[in-house]
Parts: C-alpha cells; sequence; structure tokens
C-alpha cells in the first residue's frame, strides 16, 4: 500500500517529526513532495528539502524563519510499505477521492491544494496517481477534466520522463550536464539546451501550462545541488515554490504566469547579486497567510531540540535492536537446550546445563559423576569392538 505521512514539529512523543495518515489531507493546501526510492531517508530527506525550499525553518537552516507548527500547508511524504502494493487506485480513493466530489467550481478549488515535488524517477510514481485522479473524475461525471486537473501543480527536479502528456501544471528544472538524467527532448528544446550553455539559466513559459528552467550546472545528481548550482537556482526553487503554496492557501487559480511571478527578476540579477542576497529578496517579500514566524533564538533552542530528539531516537533504536538481538539469543539457546535434551544422554546434558553456568542439584550433579559423558560412551563402544 502506498501511505502518506505528514511532518510535524518535532517532541518527546514524536521524535520524528512525522506522523502516519488514513484520511484525506487535500482538504486544505498541500506540499507532496516524492522521492525516487522509499527508504525512510530519501522519504522523508525529500520532504523536509521541500520545506526548505518553501523556506520553512529546518534543522540546522532557519530559511526564512517560517513554523511548521500551524503552517497552513500539510508538507507530505509518500511511501510503498511492506505489501509492495502499488495500486494508485486504491491510494487515490484512500486519500484524494474525498475532494472530487461536489460542484465543477468546488473541485477545481480542491484540486489547487495538490502541489507536489517529484524527484527524479519519482515522476512515474506521480503520473500514475494522476491517471488515476483523472479516471476518478471520469466516474464522478466531470469532462474537460484538463481544465481541473491543471490546477494540480507538480515541480519536477532532475527527471528524465516525459512531462508533455501531463495534464497538470509543470514546472521542470532540469541541468543540461546531469550525469544520470538525460535530456528529453519532449521536454527541453535543443535552443533551450544552447541557451543555457550561455546564459548558464533559461526559464520557458510554454504552451499546456508547462514551464522548463533549464540551467547550466554541476551534473551531479544529486537533491542538494538544487541549492549549490548557479547563481539564482535556489531563490528561484522557493519563489516558484512559494508562489505555487500561496495560490493553494488563497485558493486563486494557478496560471504558469502567477507561479513564476518575480521569477525574470531574480535572473536579471544574478550578475549583481551574491546567492545569499537573491535568497533574501525572496524571504523579505514572503508573506504565508496564517503563518507564524520564529525569532532567532527560538530557532536556535529548537535546533538543540531536534539534536536531542534525533540523539534519544537513535539510542531508543538502538535499545530496541538489542532487546531484538537478545530474545534472538534467547531462542536460540532454547532450541539448543531442547536438541540436546531429545539428542543426548540423561548425564550429557546435565554437563550442558552446567557449563553453561545453570544452577544444578545435587541429584542432577550426582548423576553427572556416576555416569560417562557420551563421547566416553562411544570410546568405550569403539574399544568393544576392536576387542571383539
Amino acid at each position: 500500500m502506498l501511505n502518506l505521512y505528514r511532518k510535524v514539529e518535532k517532541s518527546i512523543e514524536n521524535k520524528q517529526g512525522s506522523i502516519y495518515l488514513t484520511e484525506c489531507p487535500f482538504e486544505r493546501p498541500c506540499l507532496l513532495c516524492v522521492s525516487a526510492q522509499d527508504i525512510e531517508k530519501s522519504v522523508f530527506g525529500i520532504t523536509k528539502l521541500g520545506m526548505k525550499m518553501a523556506r520553512l525553518r529546518t534543522r540546522k537552516d532557519n530559511g526564512a524563519m517560517f513554523d511548521v507548527k500551524g503552517f497552513p500547508v500539510n508538507f507530505l511524504a509518500i511511501r510503498r510499505e511492506i505489501d509492495f502494493d502499488q495500486d494508485t487506485d486504491r491510494f487515490v480513493e484512500r486519500y484524494v477521492s474525498k475532494i472530487l466530489t461536489g460542484s465543477r467550481e468546488e473541485v477545481k478549488r480542491n484540486l489547487r491544494n495538490i502541489n507536489i515535488i517529484a524527484y527524479c524517477d519519482g515522476l512515474v510514481r506521480v503520473k500514475k496517481i494522476l491517471k488515476s485522479i483523472e479516471k476518478k473524475l471520469i466516474e464522478n461525471g466531470f469532462d474537460n477534466i484538463e481544465e481541473l486537473m491543471s490546477q494540480i501543480c507538480i515541480v519536477t527536479l532532475s527527471t528524465l520522463r516525459n512531462i508533455s502528456d501531463i495534464k497538470a501544471t509543470v514546472i521542470d528544472f532540469h541541468d543540461i550536464n546531469d550525469t544520470e538524467a538525460d535530456i528529453n527532448k519532449n521536454n527541453i528544446s535543443e535552443e533551450e539546451v544552447e541557451r543555457a550553455k550561455k546564459e548558464e539559466e533559461v526559464l520557458t513559459i510554454k504552451p499546456n501550462n508547462k514551464v522548463t528552467y533549464t540551467f547550466n550546472g554541476s551534473g551531479d545528481h544529486n537533491l542538494h545541488q538544487f541549492f549549490k548550482d548557479c547563481k539564482s537556482l535556489s531563490a528561484v526553487i522557493s519563489k516558484i515554490i512559494s508562489n505555487i503554496l500561496r495560490s493553494s492557501i488563497e485558493g486563486s487559480e494557478l496560471t504558469v504566469e502567477k507561479a513564476c511571478e518575480g521569477v525574470s527578476r531574480l535572473i536579471d540579477l544574478k550578475d549583481k547579486l551574491s546567492r545569499r542576497e537573491l535568497m533574501d529578496i525572496v524571504d523579505s517579500e514572503l508573506v504565508y497567510e496564517g503563518a507564524s514566524k520564529l525569532s532567532a533564538r527560538e530557532c536556535e533552542m529548537m535546533d538543540t531540540m531536534d539534536e536531542l530528539f534525533i540523539s534519544q531516537y537513535k539510542m531508543e533504536m538502538e535499545l530496541r535492536n538489542l532487546k531484538d538481538e537478545k530474545k534472538q539469543l534467547l531462542s536460540r539457546k532454547d532450541s539448543m537446550l531442547e536438541t540436546a535434551k531429545q539428542s543426548c544422554s540423561e548425564a550429557t546434558y546435565y554437563r550442558i546445563l552446567q557449563s553453561s553456568g545453570w544452577q544444578l542439584g545435587n541429584d542432577k550433579i550426582k548423576i553427572i559423576e556416576e555416569n560417562p559423558s557420551d563421547k566416553e560412551i562411544i570410546e568405550q563402544m569403539k574399544e568393544s569392538i576392536k576387542v571383539k
């Protein structure tokens, strides 16, 4: 089953800072962050990076000091659990179907709550989920679903998958030198590649609700490079993420122009300002309705608390592993003793118990003293055979 988790403030009760969801979270604005892998580090790591891109305070990065507690957007992680079931129809029925009923305008507004970051082949899973949503909309009697689906916004990072066949709004970021994600010609033209080589960063608004941001980066296929490559890249990503989240919070219709508002100015300033100064511009203009900010001192204290929670969680995991190991060893010991009891003579069995540290009664010690071991019995039998 594909399950959802929501990032929350770390606490004594929840040291990992995430809670498992059983119902639809999309009745309010959400940013679903989808990795290409299902390992814990990737699943929750990309969600943390999504928060960082939205300029929330995360561990060791204050961002624009927005607090996740009470923030008007759910930051979500998706994970395939042990049964390996990737049935996206079931996923949509469980987590999304609730917002796909009502009038056309209501559904259109509800779909504006769905914002997604898809890294690399995480887009494969996202495209399957989108197809399941489209299928559900048709089942619910809606036509012209392109208009409805356009209110879902997807930010793709380092993907080689085709985005042109997606009905949702897509903003694609791609390094032309990426060592693992080749350029998909359906997404990025040769002209854009050549421009990126000369201009370093190129924004292109295209038909059918598509935008590409092509850049001449380091080529490292790594999420963290989006905070290191090129002058304006990190500021541009944060600007676009904040634009689409504010659109969801305000309940306003999304267009690619609205999603990219203010981006051209950042690109124009990249030769005049540092990466930090460009991000300061984004932060100074950023307002999330209903969100609260932390002070520098509160951020520092929360970093300290996060470190303590993480340290305690690691110790709890180590203790749990030791308990499991002890349980396995005890089970193995019991099995060995049971086998010895079934396979050995009484005297040898008691000898095994005695050598294992068991305290034996005088009656059992007497049996040991008065009877030979199995090995001695076998040697005696061998000698007897030789004599015969």
